[in-house]
């Protein structure tokens, strides 16, 4: 199951918050997690495994909230690609009346889990998502574009590298993918976006994000790019020889990945707000 759910807010008081929050809306949904699942909290929370949710940060309209209004409202989304963490968080959110944001209550007004509620709002199989790969207009595509709307990067926790490179993109998708999905995509993804396209447009810049980790609220930073990106398939003839048998049905994966990072996001620290990805159709 493919899921993005929009988690819609109103402010019970007006307050000053961080301008980045995404690491503590994981913070308040992992910790209602734990209260009523201690085992799986606790999974979700450690370790270096690959994350089967993306959490955005606290957003009014089409930009990061920064000042709470009383009576306003506000919105966040998570987003999983593993059936029994759809169904677990679905369960834990169901529960909840309000969140509290740096000690500011915030009443749940909606759920949101289908585009007519909001645009950001989708479940489906992935066999859905398969089969809409696989339609025949789709074959044609020479280009798309990702649109990035939280910073990120890649990289590891002693340095950053915030940059739209292709292969690390598509080599991060599909390791998720096939880490959730259970189903084998048959091809190195990374190295097909190495060598058999390009990033043809780029309207991008950088942000710098502060994170305030812990009981004693550590400042970490991190850099990410944020903007607009349009990739293109290189011609045949300059594709790799290996890749050019199924051309046509590799450059059909690659849209698939492309589909999926909405759900699983890009680069690192997804689940504290990075990444947060858009396939624009």
């Amino acid at each position: 199951m493919l899921q993005s759910l929009v988690i819609i807010l109103e402010a019970q008081k007006s307050a000053r918050i961080p301008d980045f929050v995404g690491y503590e809306l994981r913070g308040w949904l992992l910790k209602q997690i734990r209260i009523l699942d201690v085992e799986r909290g606790g999974l979700l929370h450690a370790g270096s495994f690959e994350r089967p949710y993306t959490i955005s940060t606290l957003m009014q309209a089409d930009h990061p909230a920064t000042h709470l209004e009383k009576g306003s409202h506000y919105w966040f989304r998570i987003t999983t690609f593993d059936a029994d963490t759809s169904a677990l968080f679905v369960g834990v959110l169901t529960q909840q009346q309000s969140v509290f944001l740096d000690y500011v209550p915030l009443q749940i007004v909606q759920i949101a889990s289908s585009p007519e509620e909001h645009a950001f709002a989708v479940q489906l199989p992935g066999e859905a998502l398969l089969q809409e790969n696989w339609d025949a207009s789709q074959q044609e595509k020479k280009t798309f574009t990702l649109i990035f709307n939280s910073p990120t990067s890649f990289g590891n926790a002693k340095s950053d590298f915030p940059m739209p490179v292709p292969h690390l993109m598509f080599y991060s998708y599909q390791r998720r993918w096939e880490t959730y999905a259970q189903q084998r995509m048959g091809f190195g993804a990374g190295l097909f976006a190495a060598t058999s396209m390009v990033v043809q447009q780029a309207q991008i810049g950088t942000a710098k994000l502060t994170f305030r980790e812990g009981r004693k609220n550590k400042e970490t930073y991190a850099m990410g790019f944020v903007g607009e990106v349009t990739f293109a398939f290189l011609p045949e003839a300059d594709v790799m020889p290996k890749f050019r048998a199924d051309l046509a049905a590799l450059q059909a994966k690659i849209l698939l990945l492309a589909r999926f990072s909405f759900f699983c996001g890009t680069g690192r620290k997804t689940g504290w707000g990075m990444g947060q990805t858009v396939y624009v159709e």
